[in-house]
Parts: structure tokens; sequence; C-alpha cells
């Protein structure tokens, strides 16, 4: 269970990089610039947030990997899950393929993202169904 957390936990700081190219790709400038200022401004603050709640979740796994294998933090456990759950819900469900830029590349990405979710999702759901079950 360590090993499947530390991937998590890499994973999540992988994503990182991809978050930060995605202003980039989507000319996400351009397409708030139609948008009120406070509008253009909660869209990059909740983003901002996000990205660091993706990087504290990568941390705080890689970090309490040991523990949170063994079961001692299942609360934690499940709120990742809630998120990552939460977040592949609106992956298959409301971002459908045509909201996607078009391209290769782009479908790799989505089917890339789309697994890890899942595999975030999983792994936390175990581990705090198993910290639960303990």
């Amino acid at each position: 269970m360590t090993t499947l957390l530390i991937v998590a936990g890499l994973l999540h700081l992988a994503l990182l990089p991809i978050s930060l190219s995605v202003p980039r790709v989507l000319d996400l400038r351009g397409e708030l610039a139609r948008l009120s200022p406070i509008v253009r401004k909660m869209v990059w603050v909740h983003g901002a947030y996000i990205s660091g709640m993706i990087v504290a979740f990568g941390v705080i796994t890689l970090v309490e990997a040991r523990a949170l294998a063994e079961g001692e933090m299942p609360i934690l456990a499940a709120l990742m899950a809630a998120f990552w759950l939460g977040r592949l819900g609106v992956q298959l469900f409301y971002f459908t393929t045509e909201h996607w830029p078009k391209g290769r590349l782009f479908e790799l990405g989505r089917y890339a993202m789309t697994a890890m979710f899942a595999y975030w999702a999983a792994v936390y759901s175990f581990v705090a169904a198993a910290g639960w079950l303990r």
C-alpha cells in the first residue's frame, strides 16, 4: 500500500507542470478578458487554490505514506478520495470531448488525466476504508 501511495504522491507533483501550462494552452488570458475584473480574479484565485491543494495532497501523501498505509489517518484519505471522486465525475460527465482542444496530444492528455483521477480516487478510497475497518 505504501508504494501505491508514493506513486500517488509523485503523480500529484507531476500534474503541477501540466496545470501550469493550461492557461497558455487554453489562452486563458484571452478567454477571461471578456469577463469582468472580479470574475477574472475569481477564476485565477480558484485555479491557484486548486493547484495548491493538489501540491499539498502530493506532499502530504509522500511525507505520510507509511501512516496513511497503516490506517492512521482515514479521514484525510477520505477527504482526498472525495476530492478525486468529484473531479473524476466532472471529467467523465461534465467535460465532454467537445470541450477539449482537438489533436492527438490533447486526447492522450485527457485519457492520462482521467486515469490519474481514477487512480487517486481508488487508492485514497481504499486507504480510507482500510483505515476505518482496521
